[in-house]
């Protein structure tokens, strides 16, 4: 570090040896032109050696360059009266001594043409370093720091404000398709205040919003020269701005909104410079807009993960639920059909069927969010019910698969009272197994779908693998997509969601039975 600290002084030092020893020669050059010009006889110097004195005075800039162009000029004309005699005639000294100053101040007007340049291009590096600087500047508190977002947009406007000098600043983002211009921050540089300014319809400016539309950049001298912005006029006279300079943010190809730089009270002729620092600010701004946009769609995401987690938690417990509220309405309803109708009995009964229906209801609504459905839509399996509790009686042979004991009793039961010949099995792998033995021993498979051996859907494949023409009732506790009522889900004939009673599932059968023609 300690090295590299110092070699700016060494170099500092080494340039300021080689001025001395070039403003030495150039002074020991023009003594020595002055001493042969005035001493020798006429036509030996005339002052042609004198524009070398001139460009090694170039050296120090252009005020030095001119002085000694100047001092060479009268040295050669103070020659002229002190030279002795001899040599050309005076008329041809004279000559020869025009061609001289002529010389010094060809070379003069040369290197002062290049030192302009050189002025020029060392301003512009200078400005270009400035503006690098700045840029890196808002890369670090605007671009890459831990900030908000509306935050991070104050630093880009303070920042680029100073560095413009602009009285004002606005970053403005495109809504509604483009349709809206809305303010994200305003930054005045007089007060150091942040405001918001007024929403404007893009539909109210369209020559103004075709121009930056259309180049991305528009650079006005004077507002009052231009009639380019339509209802923004209002807002310009109102702030006093004058001269503005306004650069696209881009999202993609499309315009997301712009930052507008102004000068309140006179004109302003933008440079260069100017435009193109700029340009590089709108670019960053492009970077912060569309870092923000994948913060939003991240954070999106990470919503819909979240209503996916708490979809899945609801259908895990409306599975549950279902299951426990099936078991309570097959055995209630066993109860309200055995009990004596005029007694308490049957009254408490039927109290804890209308309870459990009511909460069948409840968890069809849970369901039916976590598939994002309307919840007020009335399953199918309810209007089957309904219509079960006047089917006819059957005798079809029935295969009941449920893993869980309560559901599979009270399906077997209440299928039995209904008039069929229903088999209860809790294993689906025992199930296929039995159905293996004698397919045509049975007319009908009504199975849970969701079993921890086996998915109700594979057993209806398999079992319709060996006998294709046997119908087959899907029944769901779960949210996982199932379809209700008479729709065809994973192979089967018909689905439920349940809770499911006998007298809906019976009601499905006699539907199955009388499409596709089968008896028992």
């Amino acid at each position: 570090m300690t090295d590299r600290a110092n070699a700016p002084e060494d170099t500092a030092d080494r340039r300021s040896l080689a001025d001395v020893a070039v403003a030495v020669a150039a002074a020991l050059l023009a003594a020595t032109l002055f001493y042969v010009d005035s001493s020798e006889p006429r036509g030996i110097v005339d002052g042609i050696g004198y524009p070398a004195v001139v460009a090694l005075s170039a050296r120090f800039g252009r005020s030095p360059m001119l002085g000694t162009a100047f001092f060479c000029s009268l040295l050669g004309i103070v020659a002229h009266f002190v030279l002795p005699p001899g040599g050309v005639g005076e008329s041809g000294e004279l000559a020869n001594r025009a061609f001289g100053l002529a010389a010094i101040w060809i070379v003069a007007a040369v290197l002062l043409r290049r030192l302009r340049v050189e002025e020029a291009v060392a301003e512009r590096t200078a400005i270009l370093r400035r503006d690098q600087s700045i840029l890196a500047r808002i890369v670090r508190e605007g671009l890459v720091a831990e900030k908000p977002f509306l935050e991070r947009i104050r630093c880009v406007t303070e920042i680029s404000s100073e560095a413009l000098e602009a009285d004002l600043t606005v970053v403005f983002r495109f809504a509604e398709n483009g349709k809206l211009t809305t303010c994200i921050d305003a930054y005045q540089a007089s007060t150091g205040k942040h405001f918001a300014l007024m929403d404007i319809r893009t539909e109210d400016t369209p020559t103004y919003d075709g121009l930056i539309r259309n180049n991305y950049t528009v650079a006005v001298s004077d507002m009052h020269r231009t009639g380019a912005f339509g209802a923004r006029l209002l807002m310009v006279n109102t702030l006093d701005i004058r001269a503005s300079l306004n650069i696209g943010i881009l999202s993609g190809s499309e315009l997301a909104g712009q930052i507008a730089y102004a000068r309140i009270g006179q004109p302003h002729d933008w440079t260069e410079q100017e435009i193109a620092f700029a340009r590089s600010v709108g670019n960053l701004l492009t970077i912060m807009f569309a870092g923000e946009e994948r913060e939003q769609l991240q954070e999106r995401l990470r919503q819909a993960v979240r209503l996916e987690a708490i979809g899945q938690l609801a259908g895990s417990v409306a599975h549950d639920f279902n299951n426990i509220l099936g078991a309570i309405l097959g055995f209630a309803g066993f109860l309200v059909q055995d009990l004596p109708a005029d007694g308490e009995p049957h009254v408490f009964a039927s109290r804890i069927m209308a309870a459990a229906e009511r909460g069948k209801a409840q968890v069809n609504k849970v369901l039916s969010l976590a598939r994002g459905k309307d919840p007020d839509l009335p399953p199918l399996a309810a209007a089957a019910a309904a219509a079960g509790r006047e089917a006819p009686k059957g005798g079809e042979r029935v295969l009941v698969v449920d893993d869980e004991p309560d559901i599979l009793d009270a399906m077997v039961i209440g299928l039995e009272r209904l008039g069929y010949s229903p088999v209860g099995v809790s294993d689906p792998h025992e199930a296929l197994a039995a159905f293996g033995e004698d397919p045509q021993a049975l007319d009908i498979v009504v199975t849970d779908l969701v079993m921890p051996s086996l998915r109700g859907s594979e057993l209806i494949r398999r079992i319709k693998a060996i006998r294709p023409d046997i119908c087959a009732i899907l029944c769901t506790a779960y949210s996982d997509g199932a379809k209700t009522g008479n729709e065809h889900v994973d192979g089967a004939d018909a689905s439920f969601h349940k809770p499911v009673n006998a007298a809906a599932i019976s009601a499905c059968i006699q539907e199955l039975v009388r499409r596709t023609g089968t008896k028992p």
